[in-house]
Parts: C-alpha cells; structure tokens; sequence
C-alpha cells in the first residue's frame, strides 16, 4: 500500500505530541528514581505496586516519544514528486524578497551584508541550535562554579592544615574501614584518637587516603593546628574522602578545553560563510556520494567545474532534515544541484539552491 502524504498541521501535531511526552516524562523519571533511592535505603527488594507502575509509565512515554519522533521525521523528510523539488524550509532559512539572489549576481568580490549573510549562517548554525546553546553554557558554567565550591568547601581543613602552624604528635590507629564512592572509587577511611595537650581528653578524628599500610592499633603521626586541635589529619592524608584534584582538574580541563575549541569551530565556519557570500560563485554540481546522518545531518561529495577545472568537495548542507530526501532523488535523476563554491579557498561549497528555490 502506498504511503499517504501527511496531512497539513501534522508537522505541529507531532512537535506538540514530543513536547507533551518530554514533559510527562520527566516527572515519572523523578518519581522511580525517588522510589529506588527509598527502596536501596530501607534495603528492600524491587517489585512494589508504585515501582512497577512508574517503571511502566515510563516506558510507555519512551515509546510515545519513540513514536512522535519517528512520524515527525516522516513527516520532516517527505517529498511529493508532484510539488516542488525542495520543499520550504525554515522561516531563518528563506531569503525574503529575493534579496540574495539578486546579490548573488554581482560579480564577487560583492561588498558585505549581513542581511544576506543571514540565511546562510542560519543554515550552517540554526537559530534554534544557538538559543539552545546560549542556555546551556551559562547554566553549565554555574554547575561547574557550584561544584567547585562544593569540593573546594569539603577540603578547606586541609588548606588550613597546608598553609598553618601545625604541631604533631604520635596516635593510636583505631580502625580502617575500605570504602566505595558512588562512582565505585575504592579508599580508606582510618579513625583514631590522640592528645593534643598533655591532661586534656583524648580526641577522636578521622583521615582519608586511597591506599594505606596502617592497621587497628599501629602508631601514626596525625598533624593537628596549634590554635584548633580539632582540624588534623595523619601525614600523608586528606580530611576528606575524595581527593578534590580528582573531581576538579579533568572537569575544568575538559571545560577549558571545549569553550575555546567551539568558539574557534563557530568562528570558522562563520568565516565560511562570509567569505562564500562575498567571493563565492554560483556553479551546477553533481551528487557524487550521499548518506544521512544522525539528527538530520547529510554528509555528501559533489563535483563541479570552476574556471575550467573540475573540483570534488565537501558540501555544507543547511541543518533540515527534509533536505536528504530532495538530494536523493536528485541524484537518482543525476540532476545537478546549485551550489555556492569559492573559486580558489575552503574545502566545502554550500547548497543554496532551497533558500534560492524558497524565493522564487
């Protein structure tokens, strides 16, 4: 049987059914996790009536979600053969007035503007994508600022100890107890009591070290401040449980890495785009390879002849899934495609044949 073309507003359907499915889902998400922490700390065994309904329910979610995803991409990724061969894309896309395509006919260089620069860079980094991100980088510098206050909080005693006048003295190992982070990160926990001055009350402390040869009852030298006896800790040890250059250096080395390494990547590819407006030429190209990727990613090879030589380049496709289906059935017709190459620079051309198409 064949397949029905989807009927208007089913775009929006399924974007309103995957929104509602998010939405639901995080709630039932919330409840097991709730129901499993008071499970593992009551000790109980699994299969109670409220766990089996919120595992169910969210099950069912995922597979709405499932669902609503797999019929927007349907959707999204539908071609008529009877209407026109690229269909419209998004509003940040379309080049409103054909203001583009009649700056495209100059001859290059063409002096810079932005308004036509616009459609472009939307197609190399979609709005929504940049919304997203803008959100997200903020709210991720704040979890990382939060969780380096933490640890560093956690291991303040031990920068006083490390930057103090400490006093040391000999104590009796109590007992050492091995341990499992909720990561699974094995340490040692040691306990032990000690005089900080002669006549006063034994105190009892605790220490923490990834690995130690002590054992209940040996002798240790525990290091203690002068002025507060009550922030020691045995030599060679930490008063807290987690070494904090653990948690810290990858996290921040990681961050330290990504920010400058994606606003590098964005400045490119922005680069990109003005140079291929301002020196680019539009030139017929032949689908050469295709395959899609994952999130509506196309990956595709064309080639084309500029200035008498035959070039095979990357092509920089606009991020909308609908796109993949057009440049298939393009290539199984071996028809051309328009696209916006740089005579003599960069290793892609654009498509720009939809956001032309869109202002005819």
């Amino acid at each position: 049987m064949a397949e029905q073309a989807p009927k208007p507003g089913d775009k929006q359907r399924y974007i309103l059914g995957l929104i509602l499915a998010v939405a639901a889902l995080m709630p039932a998400v919330v409840w097991l996790a709730l129901l499993a922490a008071e499970r593992d700390r009551l000790g109980g065994g699994w299969g109670s009536p409220a766990e089996m309904a919120a595992t169910l329910l969210v099950v069912l979610l995922v597979v709405a979600l499932g669902v609503a995803a797999f019929k927007l991409s349907r959707v999204l990724e539908y071609i008529d053969p009877e209407q026109i061969d690229f269909p419209a894309l998004s509003e940040s896309f379309s080049d409103s007035g054909g203001r583009l395509a009649a700056y495209l006919e100059r001859p290059p260089p063409r002096p810079f503007e932005a308004a036509c620069l616009a459609p472009i860079w939307n197609g190399l980094f979609p709005p929504a994508a940049r919304v997203a991100i803008a959100l997200m980088l903020p709210l991720m510098l704040i979890m990382l600022a939060l969780l380096s206050y933490m640890v560093l909080g956690a291991a303040e005693a031990d920068r006083i100890i490390d930057q103090g006048s400490v006093n040391t003295t000999l104590t009796t190992v109590m007992s050492v107890e091995e341990k499992r982070d909720r990561n699974n990160g094995r340490y040692f926990e040691t306990r032990y009591r000690f005089k900080a001055v002669a006549g006063t009350t034994d105190l009892q402390s605790t220490s923490f070290a990834d690995h130690t040869e002590l054992r209940p009852g040996d002798l240790a030298t525990v290091e203690y401040m002068a002025r507060d006896p009550s922030l020691n800790r045995l030599v060679g040890m930490r008063t807290t449980p987690i070494d904090p250059s653990v948690i810290l250096l990858p996290v921040w080395a990681i961050t330290l890495v990504f920010l400058p390494s994606f606003g590098v990547y964005v400045w490119w590819r922005r680069r990109f785009a003005r140079v291929l407006l301002t020196e680019g030429v539009l030139v017929d190209a032949a689908i050469e390879s295709l395959r899609r990727g994952g999130r509506g990613a196309v990956f595709c090879k064309v080639e084309y002849r500029l200035r008498g030589l035959v070039e095979c380049k990357r092509l920089a496709v606009p991020a909308d899934p609908s796109l993949y289906a057009t440049l298939h059935n393009r290539r199984q017709r071996h028809q051309t495609i328009k696209v916006l190459a740089h005579p003599e620079r960069f290793g892609s051309v654009y498509l720009i044949e939809p956001i032309l198409a869109a202002a005819r």
